[in-house]
């Protein structure tokens, strides 16, 4: 087979091996030392000569090291003559760094894409980009994928009273909108509010959630600095139920319940490891590589 999944051994992380049993591909598992100094070196025991060859990683928790594991996975592959090489991130780390906030601060997002290209990464493929604008100026192809089906199919198994599906800010607007397209819900985007120190509120204006069950649709939650506000804000307007759904998970979700003092149902993808990490996206990749990938 022409087609070989690279991925590092010894992680909690399952996707890598959901994606291989739902594609066939044959899987090559990656090893790293970790120098005393911290420094990182993998080691690819395979031959990935004139192969197609996709790396599966995550670039979440401790971010710099997981990046510079996968320029070395890249290097490597290129190095042995890959036919083609596709980097499956899906958290990309820096991608919320897609813009100059100050001056003198750089384009983060944008360092990480001219340097997987200039690797020699051909594809970079992601979930939920925080701003899918900073591919178009990607010096390699890029797709992102987004998980409203996922979502879908979650919510669609559950016994919600009269459901209503809930983005805490515009930015989420395209998201919720996929989502209600998939469930047949009825939405609502909320007003965030937020002040240069970064404190999130939002107004006391009257919502019609009285006794609704609401989903909250989110690309990323680091703390809950934006959902405890927006969650009491919810309950405070008579909202019965609340799930909270994300994408990417980073947060403590005890702490979050703690906070709040009432429950929340925390659902998360699999796109970085976490005991919240109810829904994997290995199907959603799965597709993506039997559409675009032949040997």
């Amino acid at each position: 087979m022409n087609v070989v999944l690279l991925s590092l051994e010894a992680q909690e992380w399952s996707l890598p091996d959901r994606l291989c049993q739902l594609t066939g591909i044959p899987q090559e598992k990656v090893t790293c030392r970790t120098f005393p100094d911290g420094e990182v070196c993998v080691r690819i025991n395979a031959n990935l000569a004139q192969k197609i060859v996709i790396i599966v990683h995550s670039t979440a928790d401790a971010q710099n090291m997981r990046l510079h594991q996968l320029y070395q996975m890249v290097e490597v592959a290129a190095a042995q003559g890959a036919k083609r090489i596709i980097c499956i991130v899906p958290y990309l780390a820096y991608a919320r760094q897609d813009r100059r906030t100050h001056p003198g601060e750089p384009l983060s997002g944008l360092i990480v894409l001219r340097t997987l290209a200039m690797l020699g990464a051909d594809t970079l493929v992601a979930i939920d980009v925080h701003n899918p604008a900073m591919f178009l100026h990607a010096p390699l192809a890029t797709d992102n994928l987004r998980t409203e089906s996922i979502f879908a199919e979650w919510l669609l198994q559950k016994k919600m009273l009269p459901p209503l599906l809930v983005s805490p800010d515009d930015g989420g607007r395209q998201r919720i909108e996929g989502l209600a397209r998939c469930t047949g819900y009825d939405y609502l985007v909320c007003a965030k509010l937020k002040d240069e120190t970064g404190h999130t509120w939002y107004e006391h204006t009257p919502l019609d959630v009285v006794g609704r069950d609401v989903f909250v649709l989110d690309d990323l939650c680091s703390s809950g600095s934006t959902f405890i506000p927006f969650a009491r804000y919810l309950k405070e307007s008579g909202v019965r139920e609340i799930y909270y759904g994300v994408t990417h998970f980073f947060a403590d979700g005890h702490a979050i319940q703690r906070t709040l003092g009432f429950p929340v149902t925390i659902v998360a993808t699999d796109t970085l490891f976490t005991q919240w990490s109810t829904l994997s996206v290995a199907p959603l990749l799965a597709e993506w590589i039997t559409k675009h990938v032949a040997e």
